[in-house]
């Protein structure tokens, strides 16, 4: 199925397995030497239903020297496996999420059961803290300078993405690297209270951008 893919700081070494819907091939970062496979999708599929159905591995896209994008994942022994995946969530329908890209489209009503009973589990949960915690009189609650923080779903302006510094939520973020793959902009940002790295990936939303994945 074509030449083999090409692309910066990673050697590719030999093809795995050719499939309908693309290529998998084996990887090595030439940085610290770990091992990945390299999922190149074929012209007839969109290369985001790809990488929804690999969520659970962690996925990062690339983009290959011929101006392509690609799909990396860590090595887990069975390409075959990860073909099977691929292969299973691409029979399902699928709607695009601005918050998590492509989104199966599942019949069972059991998932909507399951959402909503979560649900009520976490709001009695919230409810419980947020009684338990109470503050006692001349004192005053104190929140740490670097807090916990989900970002996820939070909305970014498109200007703001421009800059080299960013405020999330009460925090700063420094920006680094940025990459665009059409409609998800993928960025390195330093929280500046712990110097902690973080890689933001996001989707379009007009003139904005919605968070969909931090990692």
């Amino acid at each position: 199925m074509r030449r083999q893919p090409s692309l910066r700081n990673f050697a590719v070494t030999r093809k795995l397995l050719v499939r309908p819907w693309g290529s998998v091939w084996a990887a090595s970062d030439r940085r610290n030497g770990s091992i990945y496979w390299l999922v190149r999708p074929s012209p007839l599929v969109c290369w985001p239903r790809i990488m929804a159905s690999l969520t659970q591995r962690t996925p990062f896209a690339v983009r290959l020297r011929n101006n392509r994008v690609a799909i990396v994942v860590p090595d887990i022994g069975n390409p075959k496996l990860l073909a099977k995946s691929i292969k299973q969530s691409l029979r399902q329908r699928a709607n695009f999420n601005a918050f998590k890209g492509f989104t199966e489209i599942r019949k069972s009503k059991w998932n909507a059961i399951t959402v909503a009973f979560a649900s009520l589990i976490a709001l009695i949960f919230c409810s419980t803290v947020l009684t338990s915690e109470k503050v006692e009189p001349g004192k005053k609650s104190t929140k740490s300078s670097c807090a916990s923080q989900n970002l996820i779903g939070l909305e970014i302006q498109s200007s703001q993405l421009r800059s080299k510094a960013i405020k999330l939520q009460g925090q700063n973020y420094s920006i680094g690297a940025k990459e665009s793959f059409g409609g998800m902009i993928e960025i390195t940002a330093q929280r500046t209270c712990d110097e902690r790295m973080y890689l933001l990936r996001l989707w379009s939303a007009g003139d904005h951008y919605i968070v969909s994945e931090v990692n």
